[in-house]
């Protein structure tokens, strides 16, 4: 017999669809009991001028080094997804490759050191030492901006070598070798 097939499987299962026919139940009673009001009636779930209101104190009073750190952390990320995407046939070509995979590397560790900023280090430590360190997230390390350079640097690199593998591609289309050795 299948180890899918054994009694306590079986039983998880069962027990599995109860609870989600019980659950399925009550929202169809609910939905059943509840009494029609046209929307017009009804109170607003969303109040824009409250949630513009809560918005704009977020952007005034944020901490200059957490903005930073949201900034690079949301155009590296984009940076990264964008070249990789577009890269298209270009990727075959293994000094794109080689850049790709290098802006990749250099942009998690940037990342990551972002993270340990904005966390104070505090991520496998205990609640009472993050309390005790009002200072954290409120600077930005010198690593965190020493790798932030390092992948922005290859960013540009790796932009460089795309747009000249592509260029190179559409003369010479599938000379993936060729085109290699021109860039190198």
């Amino acid at each position: 017999p299948s180890p899918l097939d054994s009694k306590d499987n079986l039983e998880m299962a069962s027990e599995a669809i109860h609870v989600l026919t019980a659950i399925r139940n009550f929202w169809y009673e609910t939905w059943e009991q509840a009494t029609p009001c046209p929307a017009s009636e009804q109170d607003p779930l969303f109040d824009p001028e409250v949630a513009s209101a809560v918005a704009m104190h977020a952007l005034e009073t944020i901490h200059p080094a957490y903005l930073m750190n949201q900034i690079m952390a949301v155009n590296l990320s984009a940076a990264v997804f964008i070249l990789l995407s577009e890269a298209g046939d270009a990727s075959q070509v293994p000094a794109v490759k080689e850049a790709l995979i290098k802006l990749d590397d250099l942009a998690e560790a940037a990342l990551l050191d972002l993270t340990s900023d904005r966390t104070g280090g505090w991520t496998a430590k205990k609640q009472s030492d993050r309390d005790s360190n009002k200072d954290f997230g409120r600077y930005v390390s010198v690593d965190a901006v020493a790798s932030c350079e390092a992948a922005c640097n290859a960013i540009g690199k790796a932009e460089i070598t795309i747009s000249r593998a592509m260029s190179l591609l559409s003369k010479f289309p599938g000379a993936y070798g060729l085109v290699n050795d021109i860039l190198d």
